[in-house]
């Protein structure tokens, strides 16, 4: 693709694509793109060898703290001067920019597929994108209800700077993925290849397929026990989601700290108690499934993981109730890193000592009798 306008009149030719209005475009044809369904998704891209994930806990010199996407695997191979090769990865991502904005669709941890091919020619790329609508056709997505959207940007990966074209696919408001251009990407000070990725979230398109009910489709048995009047669908996918993204990064040998990788995974932990305050879902309800669920992708055993996530709930336990009595003026210096049957005494004996009747929050109200 020389240029952004050449994209953009390739693939609406090629897709028979019409302009509805700013950068969005619908399929004039109303028909599926004939394909016959497969079994996995990586058949789509049956001549692109699938390789093993990286691990999502990233390098000190790398340029995000967690592998945020099976793309990256570009910089694994550059860092490691391994021969460039195309490839397809089901890669576990972590994205923490979404703590505290998380929602049915919308996660910190997920699986994202890319499908990567290097020097890739115009005839590739059209093939590829199609093949990509082939894959949603068969997940049950129809052309009249698909919007694709084209944008141009610049982009930078630590000292490597390029332009990418993007025609992105939505779906209900929501972005299923996209097929990107990598326009003149620096591998190297003297080379530069022209690079197609495929790339989407797993778990989203098969929510917004309706293959499955919940995003988070292996905890519907937390979903229908604790979803009511008062509790959305929603709450209960944020407090999953702090939980299911912990056990992965926590798996990979990081511990609660006030920095980097183990920052974030404070933050997410803080998240769950004070999310969950007053829906008290089990704790060891979500690490069980989470595990199962990431074991694949961890090396920590399961009991440490467990011990670790449990002893920084605690703590954010402990600095939820110093938080509600800050709401009736009652200061407090307790140790929040107390154990926890010397904090909760601590607690009574300054909550007795102000007098002061005070109704906690049901997820601590035995801890305080």
């Amino acid at each position: 693709m020389n240029n952004y306008k050449e994209f953009i009149s390739k693939i609406s030719s090629f897709l028979n694509l019409k302009k509805v209005s700013g950068e969005y475009f619908r399929f004039k044809d109303k028909k599926n793109i004939d394909n016959f369904p497969k079994q996995y998704i990586h058949e789509y891209f049956n001549d692109v060898p699938l390789i093993s994930a990286d691990n999502v806990i990233r390098t000190d010199n790398a340029t995000t703290l967690f592998t945020c996407a099976g793309v990256q695997h570009i910089e694994t191979m550059i860092k490691n001067n391994e021969i460039l090769k195309d490839f397809c990865v089901y890669q576990p991502s972590i994205r923490t920019q979404f703590i505290g904005k998380t929602k049915e669709g919308v996660s910190t941890s997920f699986i994202n597929f890319s499908s990567i091919i290097f020097d890739i020619s115009n005839n590739e790329f059209l093939d590829k994108t199609k093949n990509y609508i082939s894959l949603l056709n068969n997940y049950g997505y129809n052309n009249n209800d698909l919007l694709v959207r084209f944008e141009e940007k610049s982009n930078t990966w630590g000292t490597r700077k390029f332009n990418t074209y993007v025609a992105s696919l939505y779906y209900n408001n929501f972005r299923m993925g996209e097929c990107i251009f990598m326009k003149y990407f620096p591998i190297n000070s003297n080379q530069v290849s022209n690079i197609m990725e495929v790339g989407f979230g797993v778990e989203r398109m098969e929510w917004l397929s309706k293959k499955d009910n919940y995003y988070f489709s292996r905890y519907k048995e937390i979903y229908d026990e604790f979803k009511n009047d008062n509790v959305s669908i929603n709450q209960i996918t944020t407090i999953i989601d702090s939980i299911r993204t912990s056990i992965l990064i926590t798996g990979n040998g990081i511990v609660p700290s006030n920095n980097n990788h183990g920052y974030r995974l404070r933050q997410l932990l803080k998240h769950f108690v004070f999310d969950n305050a007053n829906i008290s879902i089990p704790l060891n309800k979500i690490e069980q499934i989470a595990y199962d669920e990431w074991k694949s992708n961890t090396f920590v055993p399961y009991s440490k993981i467990c011990n670790i996530i449990e002893k920084e709930v605690e703590r954010n336990e402990h600095a939820y109730l110093l938080d509600l009595l800050k709401k009736y003026n009652i200061k407090t210096n307790i140790d929040i890193t107390l154990p926890d049957n010397a904090f909760i005494k601590s607690l009574k004996s300054r909550i007795y000592r102000e007098n002061t009747s005070i109704i906690l929050d049901k997820l601590f109200k035995e801890k305080v009798k």
